[in-house]
């Protein structure tokens, strides 16, 4: 017998996911009073990034992030303007939103953009490409999180003579983060590098194979691996590291960041999930036609279908313990083929 069709919201599945954990809270991420210190001079470059320079680009940040929207999700789509705010995962998250929002028709423009830096992790200056992690109240991007709200945000740039780039963001609350130490007071050793790593690969088996070996996922994760089961449909799960495979993603300018605070470890890293989808029952997936067009496919109608997420995961913990994701967030990607 001649398989029915079976139409399917596949763009359900394309759309980010977020979520902000609430468990017990920790000791409060809160920076140490001599951070704010006035200075008199600055000789030498003593981080990555100072509070000073944290604060001077956030005040910056929401009329950049605001012109690159407004040419990403304009008439004609502009990537260049999102290349100058954005870096990798955000760059190819922002990407696959905008060419979504454009195939659908979407017109509904992101929120307001605010952000108030609060907190820094920011290790030692480098002389090749930087990384800090930015925690605050406020949105840069769309939704209904409000300016109260917490969020971190991964920032890095690829010299000490670059920009700024904001390379991902994810919802937390504060007091699940360690006190911070003064920007460059403190640096992560290998055995804290070996530490994230491995938190990270046991992250992409879990969003594999649904075994959490080694970590405790936390509630967001959690609930980012279940919504494959709760899609309706039979899923195939491979996932791995973000980006170009390299010895050691810790690395300046790799997939992994990683600074330390005082006893513990906070990292943050994005995983590369791509998932096959299939009708359990055997019939054929149908895509809406402007679905067809993003992805480039020749008919409305497939026996299977790919959809590809970067997993943006923060990670705490004693490097002597069980590492903690106590935030994640989901954002749909273009197919590797369509990427530019």
């Amino acid at each position: 017998m001649p398989r029915t069709p079976v139409p399917v919201a596949l763009t359900l599945l394309l759309l980010p996911l977020a979520a902000c954990e609430s468990d017990p809270p920790a000791t409060s991420a809160t920076t140490s009073s001599a951070s704010s210190a006035p200075t008199t001079s600055a000789p030498a470059r003593t981080a990555a990034m100072t509070t000073k320079e944290a604060a001077t680009f956030w005040k910056a940040a929401p009329k950049h992030l605001k012109s690159a929207y407004a040419a990403a999700y304009g008439k004609k789509y502009d990537r260049s303007a999102l290349a100058e705010v954005f870096a990798e995962p955000s760059l190819s998250v922002f990407t696959f939103a905008s060419l979504y929002k454009q195939a659908v028709k979407d017109t509904d423009k992101p929120g307001t953009i605010r952000f108030a830096p609060e907190v820094l992790y920011a290790g030692a200056p480098g002389s090749g490409a930087e990384s800090a992690l930015s925690v605050g109240r406020g949105s840069i991007g769309w939704g209904g999180q409000s300016a109260a709200a917490s969020a971190a945000v991964w920032l890095r740039r690829t010299s000490p003579d670059a920009d700024w780039r904001v390379a991902a963001s994810v919802p937390v609350a504060m007091d699940r983060l360690p006190e911070a130490p003064d920007p460059g007071a403190a640096e992560p050793s290998d055995a804290d590098r070996a530490w994230a790593r491995k938190a990270v690969d046991a992250i992409a088996d879990y969003l594999e194979t649904g075994r959490a070996k080694g970590f405790t996922p936390g509630t967001l994760l959690t609930n980012i691996h279940k919504s494959e089961k709760d899609s309706g449909f039979k899923v195939r799960t491979t996932a791995a590291l973000f980006g170009k495979k390299t010895d050691d993603p810790t690395a300046p300018g790799g997939s992994v960041s990683v600074w330390r605070a005082g006893s513990e470890v906070v990292a943050i890293g994005v995983i590369e999930r791509h998932q096959v989808v299939t009708d359990p029952n055997g019939g054929m997936l149908t895509y809406k036609d402007e679905i067809r067009k993003l992805y480039r496919l020749p008919s409305t109608q497939a026996k299977e279908g790919s959809l590809y997420q970067a997993v943006t995961v923060l990670i705490t913990g004693k490097p002597a313990g069980k590492p903690t994701v106590v935030a994640a967030q989901s954002g749909a990607l273009m197919p590797p083929r369509l990427r530019d």
